[in-house]
């Protein structure tokens, strides 16, 4: 498995790695062309030098060497090595070294200049310069002060014209200081790199390490929170931008958890409440009728009564089975066009009788062409338990309002009715399954499944369901339907 803090340690090391790599190859090319230069620019001097000390007076080529002023021709350690030959190979003059120790010169081949490495006569790297020049003439130098001098004199063959007489002048010299120089340098940028990739190492690993506290510490809130206890949250103090979204959406996922588990074992709680007290029912009606088993009349109250008890657990469990179903997404949806004011009068007729036993009335002002454009019998059953409810749990002798409101892009279908017992509190918990206001659940006939039913319906129709509860102590539903 993947780990986040090495990758990212792994990728700048890598990364840093190569950038000061390439960085030092870089500056290591960069001073070896200056010190290399700057070593050629000597060369180059010397050269001149040497050439300045060539003198042509008439037909003949004056070479003095001064060995007072040149002292490293003569070094018995590492000497410098210099040649002049005339145009047609010639020896003019040449050190001390290369009469000891003669030196293989290179052609010119053409060029006025040429700089290169070459092999010393011990084996040692060197450095040549060779290029080819025409002698001073006598008159152009200026007159100087005297310096004892070993001149030698070359007289130009008849056959050369003096003014085109040229000479080459080689100079060599060791590159042990150049080298050494160079080995310095690039041992002390490795050794520069290597500090600072150990520091970059230790900075990266102490940053990245500080970098994932909030992480590591996401992780041991979590590990922490346990199905027993959904109530804590991740809290982190100052945590980074990035982490903020996701701590905030882990709250977020947490609350929901703890929502649905709560839920869960209230509709569990529920569930074992509302069929406990059938069985137990049951049970009863059992044992007064084995009390009475010879009265006809007794017998027949026994088998009404199971019959009764049996309806009502088999609404409980179709009810519960059906939004097992739902909550699956096992559902299909067949959508067309739908009459509301008859739909609504049906609905009101099945439980005419309810409603005249509490003496409550339906003022409906839906108008006789309002449609809608939704799936029958689906939108019936909310319609139908919305009723249901509404004269369940309405204040005797008061009214049931129902009427439509058009708008873009959904209409609006509202059910109002004067609530006796309801507070604001309550409205939250309307669609959790078997939630009842009377928590003794008193009324056999009603589950607390309906308005369940209902947001579960409208969720698949997507009907957006809003309960309300006014000043008046009137509580409203609103389902927006799309057109």
């Amino acid at each position: 498995m993947k780990s986040i803090r090495q990758e990212i340690t792994v990728r700048l090391l890598t990364g840093t790695s190569i950038l000061l790599i390439a960085a030092s190859i870089a500056l290591c090319f960069l001073v070896r062309s200056i010190l290399l230069k700057s070593f050629d620019e000597n060369l180059r001097t010397k050269a001149k030098t040497i050439n300045a000390l060539t003198m042509l007076e008439g037909n003949l080529i004056e070479s003095e060497f001064h060995p007072d002023t040149m002292p490293e021709y003569h070094d018995e350690e590492n000497p410098d090595f210099f040649q002049i030959t005339f145009q047609d190979g010639t020896i003019i003059n040449q050190s001390e070294s290369m009469e000891e120790e003669p030196l293989e010169v290179p052609s010119l081949n053409g060029d006025p200049e040429d700089i290169e490495n070459m092999d010393l006569t011990d084996g040692e790297s060197g450095r040549y310069i060779l290029i080819r020049a025409k002698p001073i003439k006598e008159e152009e130098v200026d007159e100087e002060e005297e310096v004892e001098a070993d001149e030698i004199i070359f007289e130009i063959p008849e056959n050369i014209n003096p003014e085109e007489a040229t000479v080459t002048i080689f100079v060599a010299t060791s590159r042990e200081n150049l080298d050494g120089t160079l080995f310095y340098l690039y041992f002390l940028i490795g050794g520069i790199d290597l500090l600072v990739l150990s520091g970059i190492c230790l900075l990266v690993s102490i940053t990245i390490r500080k970098g994932m506290a909030p992480v590591d510490e996401i992780n041991r809130q979590i590990k922490e929170i346990d199905g027993e206890d959904l109530e804590k949250r991740i809290d982190l103090v100052k945590p980074p931008s990035e982490l903020y979204r996701i701590v905030h959406t882990l709250n977020e996922l947490l609350e929901r958890m703890d929502k649905i588990i709560t839920r869960e074992r209230r509709f569990t709680s529920d569930v074992a409440h509302e069929l406990r007290t059938p069985v137990s029912e049951l049970r009863t009606a059992s044992e007064v009728a084995l009390m009475s088993a010879e009265d006809p009349e007794e017998t027949k109250a026994f088998f009404e009564d199971v019959g009764d008890i049996s309806r009502q657990m088999e609404k409980i469990v179709n009810n519960l089975l059906t939004l097992s179903r739902w909550d699956q997404d096992e559902v299909e949806i067949h959508r067309e066009e739908v009459a509301l004011k008859p739909m609504i009068d049906e609905c009101w007729t099945r439980f005419s009788k309810e409603a005249e036993s509490k003496d409550i009335q339906l003022d409906c002002h839906v108008e006789e062409n309002s449609k809608i454009f939704t799936d029958r019998e689906k939108f019936e059953m909310i319609v139908q338990n919305l009723i249901e409810n509404a004269i369940a749990y309405s204040v005797p002798g008061s009214h049931i309002r129902c009427r439509m409101e058009p708008g873009n892009p959904s209409v609006t279908l509202i059910i109002e009715n004067q609530a006796a017992n309801l507070c604001r509190q309550d409205v939250e918990f309307l669609f959790d399954r078997f939630w009842r206001k009377d928590r003794a659940r008193s009324e056999v006939n009603h589950s607390g499944l309906g308005l369940s039913i209902v947001k579960a319906l409208a969720d698949i129709l997507t009907i957006q369901v809003l309960p309300e509860l006014l000043e008046d102590q009137w509580f409203r539903m609103q389902l927006k339907i799309r057109i």
